[in-house]
């Protein structure tokens, strides 16, 4: 059986002769997601697309999550301290003291690194040594996260900041317009922006309806929404948007399944793809391959057999995601 984890991650370097080999012929496509600067040279360092390492093969995705999208700034040149007061709001407990949020905001901004500018980040890795990126990810927008603060021991470390959705929507359609540019599909995070994220999209495609490919096909923007977890309505809408968007629904054991999200039963095969959204550095080939199998299991229920399920969201990547426009 040939599986594909369409959303996993790296967190430490992958190691080499990996000890979590194979225990059957099984394959995993991994699709790696890149989160944070610090994500760069682990991915570059990973066996290309076309090697089998321990029953895996990996496929580099590029891109910033929005946890760390406050360490990037589209205006060159910028103060660190500009940057981060422009972007980052402060939400304290009720009745702190003015000035306590004030200092320990200047604290806080103290303890960031320098920002980053965008574009030369971009110009800098994604086009860097010929690198071969199959998707841009993961890009996206969160209204719950919170950025880490001080030591719990600081005077203030229960203020949290947050960092302004206007800020966190500028980075994603930068990397938006990259993948547009380079034709590459998109994997998004989305926490609490759904109906936004819908709209952001549509309106990005609005200049973009006649657009064709080199063979002269219309070229369709392809995302997929990893760990859906938005409402049926919406997802009824993305399945008929007419702005030339194909969109596929990322289903993850921990998120959707775990949880109980009903929403699985509503996306159509055609649409749908498996997910452990975990770390291949952490987790063994056999507890990745039960994973998706136990995934497949719960969303083919009643419909298809699993490896006819299976099959099935192979002939989406493959003969559609990653075919170029």
């Amino acid at each position: 059986m040939h599986l594909v984890d369409s959303h996993c991650h790296i967190t430490q370097e992958y190691p080499k002769n990996n000890p979590t080999a194979c225990t059957n012929n099984d394959i995993i496509s991994c699709f790696i997601m890149m989160t944070n600067p610090s994500d760069y040279d682990k991915i570059i360092n990973l066996p290309s697309n076309t090697d089998k390492d321990g029953g895996r093969i990996f496929s580099k995705c590029f891109g910033i999550h929005p946890w760390y999208s406050h360490y990037f700034t589209l205006t060159k040149n910028i103060s660190k301290i500009s940057h981060y007061t422009n972007i980052l709001t402060p939400v304290a407990p009720k009745n702190t003291q003015n000035t306590l949020i004030k200092l320990f905001s200047e604290k806080f901004i103290q303890s960031l690194p320098d920002p980053i500018y965008l574009c030369d980040y971009i110009t800098n890795h994604f086009y860097k040594d010929n690198i071969q990126w199959h998707l841009i990810g993961e890009i996206g927008l969160d209204k719950v996260f919170t950025c880490k603060n001080l030591d719990i021991h600081t005077p203030g470390s229960n203020i949290k900041f947050k960092v302004k959705i206007t800020h966190q929507q500028n980075i994603f359609l930068k990397f938006v317009e990259l993948a547009w540019q380079n034709s590459l599909p998109i994997s998004i995070h989305s926490v609490k922006t759904h109906g936004l994220l819908y709209n952001l999209l549509v309106d990005f495609m609005k200049d973009k309806i006649n657009s064709t490919d080199y063979n002269g096909n219309k070229k369709l923007l392809k995302i997929i929404l990893h760990s859906y977890t938005g409402s049926k309505d919406l997802l009824h809408m993305w399945l008929r948007n007419k702005a030339h968007i194909k969109v596929y629904f990322g289903i993850s054991q921990y998120i959707n399944i775990n949880k109980k999200n009903d929403i699985i039963k509503y996306i159509p095969i055609d649409n749908l793809l498996i997910e452990t959204d975990l770390s291949v550095s952490k987790l063994s080939y056999d507890e990745q391959r039960v994973m998706l199998i136990d995934t497949l299991k719960y969303v083919s229920s009643g419909k298809m057999t699993v490896d006819e399920y299976n099959d099935k969201i192979l002939m989406n990547v493959y003969s559609d995601i990653l075919l170029p426009n």
